[in-house]
């Protein structure tokens, strides 16, 4: 099977294994364990058992942006989007719904008498919208704007801050860290008394996340580019792992993301605050973890690309057609795999 083929990355979903709202507590959820190339299946909170050593838990503090908004233009129409992106002089840029009659100039007023103008529009439905110079367009978001749900979710009623990590700190993602949903406080506690540690770096995941790769050779796909943020802490337990030989597991695509970024710039050395555009496919021999937390992926998406870069295509496949036969529940409030990083050994 040719693993660089885009139509080799799909399966059928059955819709009921679709989950639309969270597990009744965040610990619920169930774990597919791979991490010893081996199919087990167990609860979430079994991940106390399954090392034999305790090891570090990078995890992205990301919190989701209600950026959620919906402003009218002077005619009536309306302008109904997410912002995500905050460019110089206060200009902000936005995914919005049907575009086609917008046009640069344009005024749009946001709720609270708030008047915006657009002044670049890009293709796919993103604006740069222009407010006021001093205008505190975070914090009018914080109390105005909606979370925004992942576009499969559909008619979510719960708590939004379950789709909230209860370690999220940073307000800037346009979507959650899912794989770190599953943690509570209690667990986190738990772990950390038997010998566990953890430590928080910065990836705000854009809506970029859910865009299918576009290219039928997978080698070809340009991927959207993040914001990242890592301390001198997060360098110090990091570098302090791998000096003790304690394994590290990434929490979620994103944390994965974040650290193999560092690594390539300066082998996690030192701190970093920048953009990456990684994208991580099977051949990519990846080097900052042992170990990776993950939920379930779109199909064609680079998320299933990037976790076969770390066990191949043919366990990917194998793990998702078990899961499905499994009646595991998929994406963003589903639930999760670990398995480990095989990269330096695959072909």
């Amino acid at each position: 099977m040719n693993q660089f083929l885009l139509s080799n990355y799909s399966f059928d979903l059955p819709k009921e294994l679709l989950a639309h709202e969270p597990p009744k507590n965040r610990v619920e959820a169930k774990l597919l364990n791979f991490s010893k190339s081996k199919i087990e299946h167990q609860s979430f909170s079994d991940i106390i058992n399954i090392f034999d050593e305790p090891c570090l838990f990078v995890r992205n503090n990301t919190r989701v942006r209600k950026a959620k908004i919906c402003g009218y233009k002077d005619t009536g129409g309306k302008v109904d989007g997410l912002f995500y992106k905050n460019h110089a002089q206060n200009i902000w840029e936005g995914l919005f719904k049907k575009t086609k009659r917008l046009k640069v100039g344009d005024i749009v007023t946001f709720p609270n008498e708030v008047k915006t103008t657009i002044v670049d529009k890009l293709d796919g439905g993103v604006l740069h919208i222009q407010f006021e110079e001093n205008f505190d367009v975070e914090l009018y978001l914080e109390e105005i704007g909606e979370t925004p749900l992942p576009p499969y979710i559909k008619d979510y009623e719960g708590d939004f801050e379950r789709y909230q990590t209860v370690y999220s700190d940073k307000i800037g993602a346009a979507a959650a860290p899912t794989a770190g949903l599953h943690f509570d406080q209690n667990l986190i506690d738990k772990m950390i008394q038997k010998g566990f540690d953890f430590c928080d770096v910065t990836l705000h995941v854009g809506p970029g996340t859910f865009k299918p790769i576009d290219t039928e050779d997978i080698r070809d796909f340009k991927i959207h580019s993040e914001f990242i943020e890592i301390d001198q802490n997060a360098i110090d337990k990091i570098k302090s792992a791998k000096n003790k030989g304690i394994k590290i597991v990434a929490v979620g695509t994103t944390s994965l993301r974040a650290i193999e970024s560092v690594f390539l710039q300066n082998k996690l050395t030192k701190p970093f605050v920048g953009w990456t555009d990684i994208y991580l496919y099977p051949g990519a021999k990846v080097e900052s973890i042992d170990y990776l937390l993950t939920n379930y992926h779109l199909s064609g998406t680079s998320l299933l690309v990037l976790v076969a870069s770390l066990i191949g295509y043919e366990s990917l496949m194998n793990i998702y057609q078990e899961a499905i036969l499994k009646k595991y529940r998929f994406f963003s409030f589903g639930d999760c795999m670990i398995v480990p990083n095989l990269s330096k050994k695959l072909e």
